[in-house]
């Protein structure tokens, strides 16, 4: 699935499509999210400190503690800023 991710992003539509994936990921796994995609890639405050409020609890209620390593799953891509 992170192949299809856009790492190094710096335009709207990349943004756009990568919280498509992210937003497929979430219904795949049957995560009752609706992601706001159009809200999102605004840049607002708001809306993306909300959004990470949630996905921070997602998260903390999910992970289990394994070894992840970013770098390498992402096939050494660097990031974008």
């Amino acid at each position: 699935v992170l192949k299809k991710v856009k790492f190094n992003t710096k335009l709207e539509h990349e943004y756009i499509q990568n919280f498509k994936q992210l937003q497929a990921c979430f219904q795949k796994m049957a995560v009752d999210k609706i992601v706001p995609v159009e809200r999102l890639v605004k840049g607002k405050f708001q809306d993306n400190f909300e959004f990470v409020q949630w996905f921070k609890r997602f998260f903390d209620a999910n992970y289990g503690g394994q070894d992840y390593d970013p770098v390498s799953a992402r096939g050494g891509e660097p990031v974008g800023t």
